[in-house]
């Protein structure tokens, strides 16, 4: 009985972790879009709010683009407002997370990816 027993609780176990994954991925990315709208809209302040709830939806670093993006938009955001140190640090942590996953690349998708979201911004002003 044991034998059957632990396995099949360790495979609900999982189970359950799964789901609860894929439901805060789905969260996240519908945080995501919600700071999009935020952004075009030039509210950055409600743009960080929104993004930092990506980056706990996903709870600790995610292997998903998401989370290098949700940190690139938080940098474009603080810069939009005049903060360029915060703008600084959250480049650097998207860039450090890239690095880390991906070691060996020169990380020039996470400079692309903020460069687009520094050129959206302007076209939106």
């Amino acid at each position: 009985m044991t034998r059957i027993l632990k396995p099949l609780i360790l495979l609900v176990g999982l189970a359950t972790a799964l789901t609860v994954n894929a439901q805060n991925l789905r969260q996240a990315q519908r945080h995501d879009s919600i700071a999009d709208v935020f952004i075009s809209d030039q509210k950055y302040e409600q743009a960080i709010t929104t993004l930092y709830r990506v980056l706990e939806c996903l709870e600790s670093p995610h292997p998903d683009s998401l989370y290098i993006a949700a940190l690139v938009k938080m940098g474009v955001c603080y810069d939009r407002q005049g903060i360029p140190m915060k703008a600084i640090e959250s480049t650097k942590r998207a860039l450090d997370y890239y690095n880390e996953k991906f070691p060996g690349e020169e990380g020039t998708e996470v400079f692309g990816l903020s460069s687009r979201w520094t050129a959206q911004t302007a076209i939106w002003k």
